[in-house]
This record gives structure tokens, C-alpha cells and sequence, in this order.
């Protein structure tokens, strides 16, 4: 019976520590809207008409005077009734998705909810309901998104 070879089995531990090192870097995340205060008031006709759009339809949302989102719709779904989402893929470069929900409620009151995000940019916006008033909410990714680490 022939041992293993102690300078391969080094030069394994070596290589396979070298990738896991590289494996777990982070990638420096660049803010997608650093000039954009964290809060826009959003009208409730804007979400509202954001959901008329079909799959695969080109769609211009204006979100605010400061925010405008363009983009192809990538996901629509209206089969139930009480829920209503569409996805709008930026075509600006930036591939962010415009997210929003369209919940009717048990009382049949509307609630809108969703999201702008890229999970490589620093930055995004949540669609947030402030007793009666949607805000688009800025947030940092690192408090959102966990990086995921084997």
C-alpha cells in the first residue's frame, strides 16, 4: 500500500484555499441613485397605471418629477383576483426592475406594494403605504439583501 503524495495533497490545500479567499470578495457595489432623496411621495394613479401594461410592452413610468422609469415589462400576472403584479426591466443599462403589487384586500380596499432593485447596486426604493400616502423609500442592499456565502 503506497501513501499519498504530502506535496500534492499541499498543493490541493493550497489551490483550494486560494479560491475560496477569492470566492468570498465582495464586489464593490455602486449606488444607482445617489442624487435622489430617500423619500418620494408616488401617486396611487401611478401604481395603478403601471399595472395596464401587457408583457413584453414598452412602459414609461413617471414615478416622480426626478424619477422616471423606463423599461420592457419581463412579468405580469393578473389571474387571481385579489392579486395583480408586473415586473418592468430597465432599458437605460442599469438593469434595474421596477416591481409592484396590487393587493385587493378582504375588506376590498387596494394596497399597492413593491420595489426598484438590482442586486449589484448599493441603493434601491421600496413602495411603502404611510397611512394612505405611497413613498418610494430609499434603502442600502446590505440591509436587504444578504450576500450569500458557502
Amino acid at each position: 500500500m503506497k501513501l499519498l503524495n504530502p506535496k500534492g495533497i499541499l498543493a490541493t490545500l493550497a489551490l483550494l484555499a486560494v479560491t475560496v479567499s477569492f470566492g468570498q470578495q465582495a464586489t464593490a457595489r455602486i449606488a444607482m441613485y445617489p442624487s435622489l432623496p430617500a423619500r418620494i411621495n408616488i401617486e396611487q394613479a401611478t401604481l395603478a397605471n403601471a399595472l395596464t401594461y401587457n408583457r413584453g410592452n414598452d412602459a414609461v413610468i413617471s414615478l416622480s418629477t426626478s424619477l422616471v422609469f423606463a423599461g420592457q415589462v419581463i412579468f405580469k400576472n393578473d389571474a387571481q383576483a385579489n392579486l395583480q403584479s408586473v415586473a418592468i426591466k430597465s432599458t437605460g443599462g442599469n438593469n434595474a426592475v421596477l416591481h409592484i403589487n396590487k393587493i385587493t384586500n378582504a375588506d376590498n380596499t387596494i394596497t399597492y406594494t413593491g420595489r426598484i432593485l438590482n442586486p449589484n447596486a448599493a441603493d434601491g426604493y421600496l413602495i411603502k403605504n404611510e397611512i394612505g400616502v405611497y413613498v418610494l423609500q430609499k434603502f442600502e442592499s446590505s440591509t436587504l439583501l444578504d450576500p450569500c456565502e458557502l
